[in-house]
């Protein structure tokens, strides 16, 4: 402490926790209750010039004006004390001449910028006997300013010798200039009641980067360098309660924090620590602890950031043998973003992709259910898999994929595997035997309906069995029966499947009825194929007088004994068959009263040979093929026999 005029300066230290020890002076010169309350001390140092009292000046005439400048040093290091409390005399007994008015102004400064005093409260005390607090006083916070406007009128040893507390309320500051104006010879002695060192506030904060919603962090502070500490805690996104100490100068403080619930593996973490007083750097670190040397002169203020992990995700599609045109759409749930999917089924097999978003690590994403807006889900088996960076086996949807810390991209895909559709129809490549005849065609088995009665005329069958979706692994038994009036004996029935499935099976056979097991993706088509039996209509004419009555014999035709006359036999198949093996038989009966030496002569397509012996004749010549249509459609016998 320096005073002008005095060329004396007062030294004075601090040890924490203690009072003030001011060089040249020994006990406190007051202890008075309100210092002890709000300073927080077993007494009040004051400083004045060296004289008979540690505050009394003696050395500057009356109504002098003094000035006096205190800088304070703590460890060495420029700073303002905590819980300042400024004391101030008024005029004692000995100063009864003057009339005032008396004033006290103080500039307060920290690192050489002027602050603020508006906060700067005073008061009076009048702990000597007799009492009489004076009130003709005011105080300027504004200013700092403490105006006596005049000396009381009374009688006694110490009256009106009152004591002026300014509380400064942890304003912080380095130097302190007292201007005092109306001095008395018993007066102005200024002393500071500081029981602790500068307030060097440490402050541990969070900031959360997408933070996850329900997780929550413990802060706390601890170390040499952190006094009376007070943990912290904080959720994101941001409410947080810092932890809070006192900084000793010096020493070592560290930070941590720890996952209350959540998880750090979740984020990426980093911290670092700042000056109060100019934001420059002390510290800063990677991980969820740290620690740095506290300064001297400054607050510091502490930061974790976290910063969650994120990944980028997307929804696809794939369809097998789907329908065409089928379409459905899935969104997610629960994920800080959610993707979607829009996905059309422009051919049988494919697979459509959406669109990426981010999420971090730690989110919970529902898969759910498709929607479709054409198609129905019945048709469709349907799993989903994710893979990537967050991995989910194939199974139903519905489930929750909990995407990890790592940031490789993540795919989920739904698979649509068409459900079995078995089918059931008739085909009559020949036509049909009777033209009138019809099949009930029947599916026996899970979800199969109601037998269907083919209709349609010759070679077309119409009406089929289907059974959409079919039951996978489950046996289904395809047969066909006769309707009223049709024979199946009349045809030969076989049966094939086709499959619209790639890699399916295609099972065949013959048989009116048949069993068939389908799997999942099978699209089967199964044909019932009656092939009738042959149709010919073979015809035969025996004359000899072909050309005429149709080449039927004449009823009333006479030849002459002896006279030689030609027999022609024609077969013709009319169809709608070709013929083979048909027989020919011309008997010796036949020909009473006629001697036929043969051999007959044969031609057409179907003679096996072109001379025929007459018992070959009696007996039956197997003809060879009759096509269904001319040429090739008849053979001609010829034979020429003498009347007997």
């Amino acid at each position: 402490m320096t005073r002008t005029g005095a060329g004396q300066v007062y030294g004075f230290t601090e040890n924490h926790q203690s009072t003030i020890i001011a060089s040249g002076f020994g006990a406190p010169a007051y202890s008075d209750p309100y210092a002890n309350s709000v300073g927080g001390v077993t007494g009040i140092f004051h400083f004045g010039f060296d004289g008979e009292f540690p505050r009394a000046p003696d050395d500057a005439p009356a109504g002098a004006f003094s000035t006096t400048v205190i800088d304070f040093k703590f460890n060495g290091v420029v700073s303002s004390p905590d819980n300042t409390i400024i004391s101030l005399f008024d005029p004692g007994s000995g100063d009864a001449g003057l009339t005032g008015p008396f004033t006290y102004n103080f500039d307060a400064f920290y690192q050489g910028a002027a602050i603020d005093t508006s906060t700067w409260t005073v008061t009076v005390v009048d702990p000597y006997p007799p009492t009489g607090t004076p009130t003709n006083y005011t105080w300027n916070a504004a200013t700092a300013t403490y105006t006596l406007s005049s000396f009381p009128s009374a009688t006694g040893g110490n009256f009106p010798d009152t004591l002026v507390f300014i509380n400064t309320n942890n304003t912080t500051f380095d130097r302190l200039v007292l201007t005092a104006n109306g001095l008395a010879t018993d007066t102005l002695g200024v002393g500071f009641g500081s029981a602790n060192v500068p307030n060097l506030p440490v402050t541990l904060r969070k900031t959360w980067v997408n933070g996850k919603s329900g997780d929550t962090v413990n802060l706390t502070l601890a170390g040499a360098g952190a006094e009376n500490p007070t943990p912290g805690t904080s959720t994101p996104p941001s409410t947080t309660t810092a932890a809070t100490a006192n900084g000793l100068p010096g020493q070592t403080v560290t930070l941590s924090e720890t996952f209350a619930t959540g998880s750090a593996a979740n984020y990426t973490i980093a911290w670092e620590c700042r000056r109060v007083s100019n934001n420059s750097l002390v510290a800063s670190g990677t991980g969820a602890n740290g620690s740095f040397s506290m300064p001297a002169d400054s607050g510091v203020v502490c930061t974790f950031t976290n910063t969650r992990i994120a990944q980028q995700i997307n929804l696809a599609k794939t369809w097998q043998n789907a329908t065409v045109n089928h379409a459905i759409s899935a969104t997610t749930t629960g994920g800080t973003n959610n993707p979607t999917l829009a996905a059309t089924a422009n051919t049988s097999n494919e697979t459509d992709v959406g669109a990426a978003v981010t999420v971090y690590a730690g989110d919970v994403l529902t898969l759910p259910a498709e929607t479709f807006s054409s198609g129905s889900q019945a048709n469709y088996l349907t799993a989903v898999a994710c893979a990537g960076g967050s991995t989910l086996a194939s199974g139903s949807t519905g489930r929750q994929l909990t995407i990890s810390n790592g940031t490789a991209a993540t795919t989920c895909t739904y698979t649509n595997t068409r459900q079995p559709v078995v089918r059931l129809q008739k085909s009559l490549p020949l036509g049909r035997f009777v033209a009138t005849d019809q099949f009930a065609l029947s599916v026996v088995g899970p979800g199969a309906p109601a037998p269907v009665t083919t209709t349609g005329s010759g070679s077309t069958a119409n009406g089929s069995v289907i059974v959409d979706p079919a039951t996978i692994a489950a046996a289904y038994t395809l047969s066909e029966t006769a309707a009223a009036g049709a024979n199946l004996g009349n045809y030969t029935v076989s049966w094939n499947c086709s499959n619209a499935f790639a890699g399916g099976q295609t099972p065949s056979g013959n048989g009116a009825s048949f069993s068939i097991t389908p799997v999942a993706g099978d699209d089967l088509t199964c044909t019932l194929v009656n092939t009738r039996l042959p149709l010919a209509d073979l015809s035969i004419t025996k004359t000899n007088t072909p050309g005429v009555n149709g080449d039927i014999d004449q009823a009333n035709d006479t030849l002459a004994r002896g006279a030689t006359t030609t027999y022609t036999i024609v077969v013709t198949n009319n169809g709608p068959d070709a013929v083979t093996g048909a027989v020919l038989r011309d008997p010796a009966a036949s020909r009473t009263g006629l001697n036929c030496p043969g051999p007959a002569l044969c031609s057409g397509a179907g003679c096996p040979a072109a001379n025929l012996p007459l018992a070959q004749l009696d007996t039956g010549v197997t003809l060879a093929t009759l096509a269904a249509a001319p040429p090739d459609n008849r053979v001609t016998v010829t034979l020429t026999c003498a009347i007997q």
